[in-house]
């Protein structure tokens, strides 16, 4: 018969700086170049507008490159004896599981991330699996 277990929980970490300060370089020059578009557009799109959209691009593309990458690592997630004592399973098929749960949430990130880049700017079918293959990720892309 199986026991449950309340209060059982894994924490994963990570540092996230070198992202940061990717996004925060990149939202310093989304805002000069926001700025050229709309004065050679004669402000017809707002400037704040342009930068917003250069932001939110940008950062959706560093996500998904983020989330292809998560796949390739090995979690470091501890009490994993303890948990996988009380759910009644050994640590290596916890650990397994761990990751293939970490991988499969970064894939839905990716794939989030992406179809957020392909509605947002106007990407056809193709034009998104070329970017899904540029960036590394081959589940569902085409091969060139």
């Amino acid at each position: 018969m199986a026991r449950k277990t309340p209060g059982i929980y894994i924490a994963i970490r990570g540092d996230y700086s070198a992202f940061e300060t990717d996004l925060n370089a990149a939202k310093k020059l989304a805002k000069v170049q926001g700025d050229a578009i709309a004065k050679s557009i004669n402000n017809a799109v707002s400037a704040v507008d342009l930068t917003g959209g250069i932001n939110k691009i940008t950062r959706e593309l560093k996500t998904a490159q983020a989330a292809l990458s998560a796949g390739a690592f090995k979690g470091q997630v501890s009490g994993l004896e303890e948990i996988a004592k009380a759910a009644g399973v050994s640590s290596k098929q916890l650990e397994g599981l761990t990751n293939s749960m970490l991988k499969s949430q970064a894939a839905a990130t990716a794939n989030r991330a992406f179809e957020y880049l392909q509605k947002n700017a106007g990407l056809s079918t193709l034009e998104l699996a070329k970017l899904r293959v540029q960036l590394g990720d081959t589940s569902g892309a085409m091969s060139m």
